[in-house]
């Protein structure tokens, strides 16, 4: 039976409570014996502070450890919080099935039991925490949040992966702030950067930053896959077993045993990691990835099954040396550690380790011995300091390295490291984001290269001996500053190539390169039109060209017709030919931010695309209309001039396809009802941006100005317009807003379109059984709108009473301060006296005069509101009038 060992963590900062009481919270990044290091502050302004432990009460770490220093100094209790949010401190006795009995800290120190239905939570002296029943109805102070039992709450996900759920109450330019009720803090604020993302109880999400994701090679998956499904099912059902309500506080380990434990039996008997497993003969697999643990815990040797050891995310300062005497261990993992010399001193010659990832340390140095474990396929050390390797040179012709694939990237290798050359089988080599600047390498060093990245970094020159790698498939060199690339082509092998924007052109070699399968020539100022090359490259199946002024695509691009995707975003291009939609393999088109308007009539076969991008381009709606009637099945992403926003049309299902296109069909054939219909099958599928052309279709072209008909049409565009709750995810500058000052509001009022349609409905009134009630909508519509803008402009007028009012009182003080000021130097009996004196007045006069200055404007400011607010509410009262 397999078991996996599995520790899990939570994020936040972590907190040193002083001796005296006082706080001090940031990030941990050195702990000893003496003293621990911690950052302090955010952003660029964090800073390192030495804090020692004599001062030290206790430290609970982000992930809910806690390690005490001075243990008689912290007062041992259980809490209680019960649904009304009253907290109860003491000692449980016990939890039985309907009460819990606490023995409180009064004088009497009675034992109390408690009814299970009014206890929110528990959080044990020992940190182990359960909850029971749901908060009742609560604002929370600080934030504008209200509260149910049944509200539903939001999802935020950092970009490590973690979940979190509550109420977003504020979002900021550096920080989101959550309230969580049933949490100690209850409301937590988070730094922007973490957040990947928010699901909103609404539904509607909200995209931050990237997750953060581990490369998982073939080698490591290969590894990985022992975990079979049987054992994976077995886990789960012991994760989801019921637990027992009935527990002792002195059942679980400390949370001082936790963080200082040695011991991995001791680690695998802690109930919080939810761990699986504690049989030496039955762990294959480890993951301690944030336990926080200065070295590898005692006992691991006999753990004499594990394939599989993630240490990762820990302090760990140098190589775990114990794990190469694991006789079965294949993968080892030690990323995101404080390691910073990679050193080996054992002996390696039994270890079957194939895979070992050193990311994220601030390693600048490599003890080669390290290439010499036999079994090593895999070696990760990217994102260091890395400036070379050591220890190899004298013996390397003795030395057999099976290595294949080492990764480089984002160190500070000047060169390519001598030891490497020693590695007759590399295959895969990534050197991406160093300060490399010159190229040596020959056949007779990487005769099997196949994949080589040398992106970001400052090489100026490729020498001739290069161009006899006959094995490389894969060669990136953006972000390099190259300008001649002459001998390319004889690289016949290449099946992937990314070319630097400083090339002075497309080399005329590369149509040598006739099994190139990918091309990648990104913003390149000297490519002005079409490189003819490509079209001879028939094996292409991917071209990027964006951000490359080629300003139109020839019709022989229909040569490539193994084409699957295609790249020509901003690159000026006004028209499409034909040819490039009869390209039989086609999956994506990217032509955003060109100023395409119209494409061929004839689209062609296309029944492979799987998207095709045009945002930022100005289609007309007919050729909208022709692209979602062509590719039904495909992605369209796409700019409404309407709205002014991008949107995204989803691939219609096989059962809506048949409807659609007789739909389509009757609306392209000048039937107002199957385009209002249309309109409304887009609008439920969220494609606001195809809604809109169809209403706007329907209003302007099919339909007379006036009519019963125009008037539903513009109707529904007004309430598209007028979405003030937001229930359409999309922020048009053309939406009903509030206005921050009265310049605002004359700046962008007449961008409330919403307003606009309604009024000129209402003041020009259809007839007939249906527009009659469309007319009296939208009065009542215009009439809300506008008692709604006088709400908002009532509101700025009182801001400005006040600020005027602070500015009078603000300028009284500067003139006071001039008049002391004048007095100062009339009395003054030297010069330096008298100067001062003169100084004070200059300056009170000057800053009495600016807040004058500026009251009088707000003061121009809030008449003008004055009048405004007085013509609104009678234009609501007319429109309101006429609703009725």
């Amino acid at each position: 039976m397999l078991w996996i060992l599995l520790v899990q963590y939570t994020a936040g900062q972590d907190t040193v409570r002083m001796r005296n009481h006082s706080y001090v919270i940031g990030e941990t990044v050195d702990v000893d014996e003496d003293f621990i290091v911690i950052l302090t502050g955010s952003g660029e302004t964090k800073k390192p502070q030495k804090i020692g432990t004599e001062g030290i009460q206790y430290v609970r770490y982000k992930n809910g450890f806690l390690e005490k220093y001075h243990e008689a100094d912290i007062i041992k209790a259980d809490t209680i919080q019960l649904v009304n949010y009253q907290v109860i401190t003491g000692s449980i006795v016990e939890v039985g099935d309907s009460v819990i009995a606490v023995k409180t800290g009064d004088a009497a120190g009675q034992v109390k039991n408690i009814l299970m239905d009014s206890v929110a939570n528990i959080a044990y002296a020992n940190g182990f925490k359960e909850k029971y029943n749901a908060l009742a109805v609560q604002t929370v102070s600080g934030a504008s949040v209200k509260i149910a039992p049944d509200q539903k709450k939001d999802l935020l996900i950092t970009v490590e992966g973690l979940e979190y759920n509550g109420f977003v109450s504020e979002i900021t330019d550096n920080s989101v702030k959550l309230v969580i009720p049933e949490a100690r803090v209850p409301v937590m604020e988070m730094n922007k950067n973490n957040v990947a993302k928010i699901v909103y109880a609404n539904g509607y999400i909200e995209n931050f930053n990237v997750p953060r994701k581990t490369v998982v090679t073939d080698s490591e998956a290969k590894i990985e896959s022992v975990i079979t499904a049987e054992d994976k099912a077995e886990e789960a059902k012991k994760v989801v077993a019921k637990k027992s309500r009935k527990r002792r506080t002195d059942e679980v380990k400390t949370p001082k045993e936790r963080i200082e434990s040695t011991d991995l039996k001791e680690l695998l008997a802690i109930p919080v990691f939810k761990t699986l497993g504690a049989n030496t003969l039955t762990v294959r697999a480890a993951y301690l990835n944030k336990p926080i643990l200065k070295k590898v815990p005692d006992g691991l040797a006999s753990y004499n099954q594990l394939s599989v050891l993630d240490l990762s995310n820990n302090v760990l300062k140098e190589m775990p040396e114990e794990v190469l005497s694991l006789p079965k261990l294949e993968l080892l993992r030690i990323d995101s550690n404080y390691i910073k010399d990679l050193t080996v001193k054992s002996d390696v010659a039994g270890s079957k380790i194939a895979y070992v990832s050193a990311s994220f340390n601030t390693i600048k140095s490599v003890d080669s011995k390290i290439l010499t474990l036999p079994a090593l396929k895999t070696l990760d050390l990217n994102n260091n300091q890395i400036t070379g390797f050591y220890g190899l040179r004298a013996a390397k012709e003795d030395i057999n390295i099976h290595i294949d694939g080492i990764n480089l990237n984002n160190n500070r290798l000047k060169d390519i490291p001598e030891e490497l050359y020693t590695i007759h089988n590399l295959k895969r080599l990534h050197l991406a984001n160093n300060l490399i600047r010159n190229i040596e390498i020959d056949s007779s060093m990487f005769g099997e290269l196949e994949y080589l990245n040398l992106n970001s970094n400052p090489i100026t020159r490729i020498k001739d001996e290069f161009f006899q790698l006959n094995s490389l498939q894969t060669l990136l060199l953006h972000d390099t500053k190259i300008e001649q690339l002459d001998s390319i082509g004889k690289l016949t092998e290449l099946r992937v190539l990314s070319l630097p924007s400083s090339l002075l052109g497309l080399p005329k070699s590369i149509v040598r390169n006739e099994n190139l399968r990918e091309l990648y020539l990104y913003a390149n100022p000297y490519t002005t039109s079409f490189p003819d090359q490509v079209l001879s490259l028939s094996k292409l199946e991917l071209l990027s060209l964006s951000n490359t002024p080629v300003k139109t695509i020839p019709a022989g691009i229909g040569n490539l017709k193994r084409l699957k995707t295609l790249y020509l975003s901003n690159c000026g291009i006004t028209t499409v030919p034909e040819s490039l939609f009869q390209l039989p393999r086609l999956k994506q088109i990217h032509l955003n931010g060109n100023n395409i308007t119209t494409f061929p009539k004839n689209l062609g076969d296309l029944a492979q695309l799987e998207l095709l991008n045009m945002e930022n381009s100005p289609l007309t709606g007919e050729a909208l209309m022709t692209l979602r009637k062509s590719i039904p099945f495909a992605y369209v992403k796409y700019f409404s001039t309407e709205l002014g926003l991008n949107f995204e049309s989803k691939p219609l299902t096989q059962d809506e396809e048949p409807r659609f296109q007789a739909l389509m069909n009757k609306c392209l054939g000048g039937t107002g009802d199957a385009c209002y219909e249309l309109g409304e099958f887009f609008e439920k599928r969220n494609d606001y941006g195809y809604a809109f052309k169809l209403y706007y279709l329907l209003a302007t072209k099919l339909t007379k100005e006036g009519t019963e008909e125009s008037a539903i049409a513009y109707s529904k565009i007004a309430d598209m317009y007028n979405d003030r709750s937001n229930k359409r995810a999309y922020n048009s500058i053309y939406k009903a807003r509030n206005y921050s000052s009265y310049s605002d509001y004359t700046q962008n009022i007449s961008n409330n379109t919403a307003l606009n349609i309604y009024c000129k409905l209402c003041d020009n009134a259809a007839s007939g059984v249906k527009g009659k009630p469309v007319i009296k909508r939208a009065c009542a519509n215009a009439s809300l709108i506008y008692n709604e803008t006088v709400s908002n402009l009532k509101k700025l007028f009182e801001d400005n009473g006040r600020e005027i009012q602070r500015l009078i009182g603000g300028s009284g003080t500067m003139n006071n301060i001039s008049s002391a000021g004048t007095q100062l130097a009339n009395a003054a009996q030297s010069n330096t006296t008298t100067l001062l004196g003169a100084g004070l007045s200059l300056f009170g006069k000057v800053a009495a005069d600016a807040k004058e200055t500026k009251a009088d404007r707000i003061q121009n400011e809030n008449n003008n509101l004055k009048r405004k607010i007085e013509d609104l509410n009678n234009t609501a009262k007319y429109y309101l009038n006429k609703a009725n």
